[in-house]
């Protein structure tokens, strides 16, 4: 499914930008920091999430504070089930590895 290889590639340049902040800012980014400090928006900011197409993308915690993220992140993506389609779970963490949960 196109929509979820484009997750797959938002999650992938959000755990390259998380590297790029943590290298200079000495901590993780949280949605909003990584989406406003790019040219071009990775989607729209919603409170501590960032939607774009179908999917949802959100820190655990919803709202870390810098301690939390000073060693680790863990950035979920989710896109509701249509239809007979199930839902979709995407979930990346400080290790880059992108794990997919199909049910």
């Amino acid at each position: 499914m196109a929509e979820n290889g484009s997750a797959y590639s938002t999650m992938r340049s959000i755990s390259t930008l998380q590297v790029r902040f943590y290298s200079q800012n000495n901590r993780f980014a949280r949605i909003s920091e990584i989406n406003d400090g790019q040219e071009v928006n990775l989607g729209t900011n919603m409170g501590n999430s960032l939607v774009r197409g179908k999917f949802t993308y959100t820190l655990n915690p919803e709202a870390p504070t810098d301690e939390n993220l000073r060693s680790s992140y863990t950035l979920i993506a989710t896109r509701p089930g249509v239809g007979a389609e199930p839902p979709t779970v995407l979930e990346v963490t400080q290790s880059g590895q992108i794990i997919g949960i199909f049910d």
